[in-house]
């Protein structure tokens, strides 16, 4: 039976206050399965990336809460929220910024490790070779200076730089919308292959509903900070139902568009671009 990692319940964050101040995120809620892949698709400015700093906890939430297996995230004591850091790693959308620029991608990796004390050398080395080889980069690339790297390239040390601390669940901020549209299927084969060999559960944010259609099997449409319509991939990307996600779906090139109606265990490795 599947269990649930992540149970958010009428979350709520605001920036602005006063009568006519409209919330970032307004009474969001959604249930992840344990290695289930969640997506939410909405155009920019519509509180996606908010929401995932406070399932993170780099923002406090006004109102409701948010838990993770069991155990409320905005009541974990310091010690707590560092050991939840780990099961939970947030990737971010910009490798430009998201890494040290001015590291090797060997420094890049082992920077997440030094942070949690985790391992010896030798077991940092593993951790370190283990992840490089999950997102399908050559061991040659940890000599290799961050600043020297592709886009694509960055985009996958990212990923990787989250998986050396062995997560359970990734939370992704649109993660190939800063990349050419050459390398965007290569970084969404690593993330499918990553969750059927790890088993990881992912949240995915993105303005992009192919993205959305390859790598999440429930959705949900935000607009404005709320969740406007939620459900299977299959119902929502080709059933919706309220007017903002009719006008997504007509709007989305029809590229994968096949993709939403199997499984995710049945999806293929993307071709070409997306």
């Amino acid at each position: 039976m599947t269990t649930d990692s992540f149970v958010c319940e009428r979350l709520t964050k605001s920036f602005a206050h006063g009568p006519d101040a409209a919330p970032a995120v307004d009474e969001v809620s959604f249930t992840l399965g344990t290695g289930r892949a969640f997506g939410i698709v909405g155009e920019s400015g519509a509180g996606k990336s908010t929401l995932l700093k406070c399932l993170v906890g780099l923002l406090p939430a006004d109102g409701g809460r948010v838990t993770y297996e069991g155990q409320d995230v905005g009541r974990m004591s310091r010690q707590e929220m560092r050991a939840y850091r780990r099961r939970v790693q947030l990737v971010l959308q910009d490798p430009y910024t998201s890494l040290p620029v001015n590291a090797t991608v060997a420094q890049a990796l082992e920077e997440p490790l030094a942070i949690h004390r985790l391992g010896s050398s030798q077991d940092r080395r593993a951790r370190i070779l283990r992840a490089l080889e999950s997102v399908s980069l050559a061991q040659r690339t940890l000599d290799r200076g961050i600043r020297t790297l592709s886009g694509g390239q960055r985009q996958r040390v990212a990923i990787a730089r989250a998986l050396v601390l062995d997560p359970q669940t990734l939370l992704l901020d649109e993660p190939v919308s800063a990349l050419d549209v050459s390398v965007r299927a290569q970084v969404l084969n690593v993330l499918i292959d990553l969750q059927e060999e790890r088993g990881l559960g992912y949240v995915v944010v993105s303005h992009d509903l192919n993205v959305i259609k390859i790598l999440a099997a429930e959705v949900a449409v935000m607009l404005k900070g709320r969740f406007v319509e939620q459900g299977s991939a299959t119902q929502v990307l080709h059933s919706p139902r309220h007017e903002y996600s009719q006008l997504l779906v007509s709007a989305a090139p029809s590229v994968e568009r096949s993709l939403a109606n199997r499984a995710p265990q049945e999806r293929p490795a993307v071709a070409g671009t997306v």
